[in-house]
C-alpha cells in the first residue's frame, strides 16, 4: 500500500497550455477513516523511532494470564504506555515493580484500536543496577517472607560429624581446600563427595540433585554446599530459588561456603550456617583432634573433682552423726532389741524340742503297761490327744510369735518417733553450744553466744542476739 505523509499539502494538478486564463477545478480534500489516520501515525512512529532508550518510573504495572507485561512509564510531568511480549522478558531474571527506576528499550509503535501510542519494549534494565543484582533482591525479599530465612528453622551443626556430604565441583580448588583441612584435623572422617556444576545454567538442577542424593543416606550428618569465589554472574547458580528451597527443604544441616568472605548469597541466608569460605567450612564442620582430646581430659578432671568432693562431705557428715550425743545411743538400743528377739525365738524352740521329748517317753511308758489287745485303742486316743495338743501348740506358738513381730513393730514405731531425725523431719531442730552439748534452756546462751543449730537437711552456726526467757 502506498503510503503518504499527512504534513504535505495534495499537489496542484499542472495546467494544461493555452488554458492558462482558465480557472482550475477545485481538487476535493482527503477525507481518512480512523483506522487509516491510525495506521498512517503508526508506520509514522515505526519508522521514525524503531529503536528508542527511554528513561522512566513504572507505574499502573500488570501481568494477565497471557503472560505479557503492561505498564506506564512516567516522570515528573509525563507517561506514556509500555508493553513488554512473553518472549521478550521471558528469560529475565527479576520481575519489574511499580515505582522501579528503570532504562527500557524498544520501538514507538500506536496500538490501533484505541489510537494510543506506546513503546514495544524489548529490553529493560534497572536503573542504577543491574539487573541481577535486582533479581537477587527481590528473590531474597520473597523467601525472607515465606519464613525460609527464619532463625527457628536453622538446625545445629553437629560437634563431631562421622560422615560429611559435600556438593561442590569435583575438579576445582574449593573440594581440595575442603579435603586438606579435614584430613588434617581430624583424618579418619567418612567423607562423601557429589560432583556438580557451579557455574553456567545448568548448575542449579546439578546442585539441588546433589542436596537431595546426600538426603538419601540416613548416616550423612551434615552437608557442605560450596564453591570457589568469582563475579555475581560465576555464583549465580547459588542464588536460584530452587537452590534455596533444596537447602531448606534438605532434613540435614546444610553449611553454605560459596566465594570468598565478601560475596553474599541466596544460599547463605536459606542454609544452617555460612562458612566465609570453604576454608572455613571445612574449620567450622570439625574442630581440631587435640582440642576434643584436650576437653575431654579436662571433662573427666572436673567428675573426679567433683566425686571426691561428694565423698568427702558424706564422710565428715556421717562422722559428725556419730559424734553426735543425740543420736549416739539409737544404734545400741536397735541392737540390742535384735538380740532380744532372737534369745527369745532360741527358748521357744528348746522348750518345744523338750516338750516333745517328755510326750514321747510318756508314750512309751504307757505302751509298755498296756495290754496287748488294748493296746491300739490306746494308741488311737494317745495319738489324737497328742495331734490336739500338738496343733494347739502350733497355734500357741504362730501366736506367740506374731505376738512378738507386732511387739517389736511398735517398738520400732516408738524408736522412729523417738528418733531426733524424725523429729527434724517434722520442722523442729537441735540446738547446742559450738562444743555439742544441747541447750534446753533460753537462760544458757546469753546475748553473744554462738550456737549451733541441726536442721533436717544441714546446719545453721548462729549468735543470739536477745533472750527470752518463758
Amino acid at each position: 500500500m502506498q503510503q503518504r505523509s499527512l504534513f504535505r499539502s495534495p499537489t496542484p494538478a499542472p495546467k494544461e497550455p493555452g488554458n492558462e486564463t482558465r480557472p482550475a477545478a477545485a481538487v476535493p480534500p482527503r477525507i481518512y477513516t480512523v483506522s487509516e489516520l491510525n495506521l498512517e501515525f503508526k508506520f509514522l512512529f515505526e519508522s521514525t523511532y524503531p529503536a528508542i532508550w527511554v528513561e522512566g518510573e513504572i507505574s499502573n504495572f500488570s501481568q494477565p494470564t497471557s503472560g505479557h507485561f503492561y505498564f506506564c512509564l512516567k516522570d515528573n510531568q509525563s507517561s506514556i504506555r509500555a508493553v513488554m511480549w512473553k518472549s521478550s522478558h521471558r528469560y529475565l531474571k527479576w520481575r519489574p515493580r511499580n515505582g522501579m527506576k528503570v532504562i527500557i528499550n524498544g520501538r514507538v509503535t500506536l496500538y490501533e484500536p484505541k489510537g494510543e501510542y506506546q513503546i514495544e519494549v524489548t529490553q529493560i534494565v534497572p536503573h542504577g543496577k543491574g539487573d541481577l543484582f535486582e533479581a537477587f533482591e527481590q528473590l531474597k525479599e520473597k523467601l525472607k517472607a515465606e519464613g525460609l530465612f527464619d532463625a527457628k528453622r536453622k538446625r545445629p551443626i553437629p560437634l563431631l560429624p562421622r560422615k560429611i556430604g559435600i556438593v561442590t565441583s569435583s575438579t576445582g580448588a574449593a573440594i581440595q581446600d575442603i579435603l586438606n583441612i579435614l584430613n588434617r584435623r581430624y583424618a579418619n572422617l567418612h567423607i562423601l563427595i557429589f560432583p556438580a556444576k557451579v557455574q553456567g545454567e545448568e548448575a542449579a538442577p546439578t546442585i539441588v540433585e546433589g542436596i537431595r542424593a546426600l538426603n538419601r543416606f540416613k548416616d550423612v550428618e551434615v552437608i557442605i554446599v560450596a564453591r570457589g569465589g568469582g563475579t555475581l554472574e560465576d555464583l549465580w547458580p547459588f542464588n536460584e530459588e530452587i537452590v534455596a528451597r533444596a537447602i531448606s527443604a534438605s532434613k540435614i544441616p546444610v553449611i553454605s561456603a560459596v566465594g570468598h568472605e565478601t560475596d553474599t548469597t541466596i544460599s547463605d541466608f536459606a542454609a544452617d550456617l555460612r562458612a566465609p569460605t570453604p576454608s572455613a567450612a571445612a574449620e567450622l564442620v570439625v574442630g581440631k583432634k587435640s582440642e576434643f582430646s584436650d576437653r575431654l581430659t579436662n571433662l573427666t578432671k572436673r567428675i573426679v573433682g567433683d566425686i571426691r568432693s561428694r565423698f568427702l562431705f558424706l564422710r565428715n557428715t556421717v562422722h559428725l552423726l556419730v559424734q553426735n550425743k543425740a543420736l549416739a545411743g539409737i544404734p545400741d538400743r536397735i541392737h540390742t532389741l535384735q538380740q532380744t528377739i532372737d534369745e527369745k525365738e532360741m527358748r521357744l524352740r528348746s522348750g518345744l524340742g523338750k516338750y516333745y521329748q517328755i510326750q514321747s517317753r510318756r508314750q512309751l511308758n504307757i505302751q509298755q503297761k498296756l495290754h496287748a489287745g488294748q493296746l491300739l485303742h490306746l494308741i488311737e486316743v494317745k495319738r489324737a490327744a497328742v495331734n490336739h495338743q500338738l496343733g494347739k501348740l502350733e497355734r500357741n506358738l504362730w501366736i506367740r510369735v506374731e505376738t512378738g513381730h507386732k511387739s517389736l513393730g511398735r517398738t520400732g514405731g516408738k524408736l522412729d518417733s523417738l528418733s531426733p531425725l524424725a523429729v527434724l523431719e517434722r520442722g523442729y531442730s537441735i540446738t547446742s553450744n559450738l562444743d555439742g552439748s544441747i541447750l534446753k534452756e533460753a537462760s544458757n546462751a546469753p546475748p553473744g553466744t554462738q550456737i549451733r543449730v541441726r536442721l533436717h537437711r544441714g546446719k545453721l552456726v548462729c549468735r543470739v542476739t536477745e533472750v527470752e526467757n518463758e
